[in-house]
């Protein structure tokens, strides 16, 4: 009896620590929004700013490297804080805003407008020097890539 109620403690102190360490691996307390994208669109238009959006996956290890890095940086969460609505959405478990918003790599983070069009796309990994960057330029609208297709595809319509 006395070493099964041992055993139970140690499990119990396992399974503790390594929640523990599970929970360091996510990204910050605060930084992302619990909102359906409807209501962060809502709020992006009556607040004038941009909705952020971190599509990733749970086995993704740029996803975890961004949780550990760019998530946890100061100019990052100012930024994000400051001029978006920022939401996390596990692209596992919402095939259809994957779909809608043709979701095929991971990390995929997006930058929508109010109306929820695609503003910016970035792919992969940026640690947060390049993730701010990469981000003032979408939000200034500077020419990327990606919104010369866009616009090249708006034209064509």
């Amino acid at each position: 009896m006395v070493h099964s109620q041992r055993m139970f403690s140690a499990t119990v102190l396992c399974l503790a620590f390594l929640g523990v360490l599970r929970a360091g691996d996510a990204a910050p307390e605060g930084l992302f929004h619990d909102l359906s994208l409807e209501t962060a669109l809502v709020q992006a238009a009556a607040q004038n700013r941009l909705v952020f959006i971190d599509f990733y996956t749970t086995r993704c290890g740029a996803c975890q490297k961004l949780d550990e890095n760019t998530w946890r940086d100061k100019k990052v969460i100012g930024l994000l804080k400051e001029k978006t609505i920022p939401l996390r959405i596990n692209a596992g478990a919402d095939a259809s805003l994957r779909k809608k918003y043709a979701i095929q790599a991971y990390p995929t983070l997006l930058l929508l407008r109010p109306d929820g069009s695609v503003q910016e796309r970035l792919l992969g990994y940026l640690p947060p020097e390049q993730f701010v960057e990469s981000m003032q330029g979408a939000m200034a609208e500077k020419n990327s890539p990606f919104q010369a297709q866009e616009m090249i595809t708006e034209a064509k319509k």
